[in-house]
């Protein structure tokens, strides 16, 4: 099962400071969303402040296009002072539809900012994240649903109204295949797990199944059938033990062999 993060209630989850994101100079994100309202801009993944941080939106107007229900990616830092923006497709968005949506950060290289929808590179893609620095330790919140305002509403650039699900990060950039195989989707932890940082399936445990963090929850976000994902063998999921004070009971439960390589549907 997902969930719904109702903007009228400011429902969304906080991971705190997740601080191996500080100094990536390559990561990617990827995540299901399914947006219920497009009348304002939904966040779906952020990190950072206004001057420092990584965004993953849909946004209602672009604010350099002017396309309208879309989605896009957004990267900027402060030292050096610098950022890539990287706007999706008219109507790239669809609302009431679980989709498939992430990008892929290369600060290197001057077509390294890449969005995803629907499992393919948007037409408008790529962007140039060279004049970047790296993510910069701003000893912030990593949010799922809400923005760098916090748990504030989306008037404000904050939390978002649909579903999400299957929210995870990797250290490394994904190429084409690998995020059509996510958008055809093959679970995240069948995608680079040596590489793969954070891993929240939103399948009831709200936790990072990687790291071993419980999220602050923010109101009560419901809960909805999941979109279809084939999940991995149990043994694959070999994540690093999670400290004591972080342990998620799913988390040990995965391990154990709970889970058996069968399609995830309804939950």
């Amino acid at each position: 099962m997902a969930y719904y993060f109702n903007d009228a209630t400011s429902e969304a989850l906080s991971y705190g400071d997740v601080t191996i994101f500080d100094g990536l100079t390559t990561y990617s994100a990827h995540s299901w969303v399914n947006v219920r309202v497009t009348d304002n801009d939904n966040t779906l993944l952020t990190k950072g402040d206004t001057n420092r941080r990584f965004l993953l939106w849909n946004d209602d107007v672009g604010g350099v296009s002017g396309r309208t229900n879309i989605y896009a990616s957004f990267l900027v830092t402060l030292s050096p002072s610098a950022n890539s923006r990287v706007e999706g497709a008219q109507d790239s968005c669809t609302p009431g539809t679980w989709q498939p949506v992430g990008f892929s950060a290369d600060y290197g290289s001057s077509t390294g900012h890449r969005l995803y929808i629907d499992g393919t590179e948007d037409a408008n893609s790529p962007g140039d994240p060279s004049a970047l620095g790296s993510v910069e330790n701003t000893a912030t919140d990593l949010y799922v649903g809400a923005g760098t305002s916090g748990f504030a509403t989306s008037s404000n650039g904050g939390t978002m109204d649909g579903d999400m699900a299957e929210v995870a990060f990797w250290s490394a950039v994904l190429t084409a295949a690998e995020f059509a195989a996510l958008g055809a989707g093959v679970s995240a932890a069948k995608i680079r797990p040596n590489s793969l940082i954070f891993y929240a399936p939103l399948i009831r445990e709200k936790g990072d199944l990687v790291g071993g963090i419980a999220p602050t929850v923010n109101s009560t976000p419901d809960v909805v059938a999941h979109p279809r994902v084939f999940m991995p063998l149990a043994q694959i999921l070999q994540f690093p033990p999670a400290s004591a004070a972080g342990t998620l009971p799913g988390f040990h439960a995965m391990n154990r062999g709970i889970m058996r390589g069968v399609a995830r549907g309804v939950g």
